[in-house]
């Protein structure tokens, strides 16, 4: 939300240092999401069979150490946002609106 505020329209997202960086950070999150559902629908089940194999903690092992090297690319996109400013299309929308004080 905080990203599209900062855009004056959405093609800033592909058209801007910005947009992409954030887009990145959002499909590093989808990313992170979908590593969750896999580890809660077939990790965990396998690993509280009676038959589990030392393959599955591999397996286990392997897919949390790339969980954990996503989480830090996420991490750091995060900070990057905080140092690469907004398009300049948006500073103008946002002056704008400041110096046209609204009726509320």
């Amino acid at each position: 939300i905080q990203t599209r505020l900062f855009l004056a329209s959405w093609s800033g997202l592909v058209s801007s240092a910005y947009g992409l960086i954030a887009l990145a950070k959002v499909a590093g999150f989808l990313v992170l999401v979908a590593f969750g559902a896999y580890h809660r629908q077939r990790m965990i089940p396998r690993l509280a069979a009676a038959a589990r194999t030392t393959s599955d903690v591999g397996t286990l092992r392997t897919s949390v150490r790339r969980e954990i090297v996503v989480m830090a690319v996420v991490i750091l996109l995060g900070g990057l946002l905080a140092y690469v400013p907004p398009p300049a299309e948006s500073d103008a929308s946002m002056s704008s609106m400041s110096s046209h004080p609204s009726s509320s």
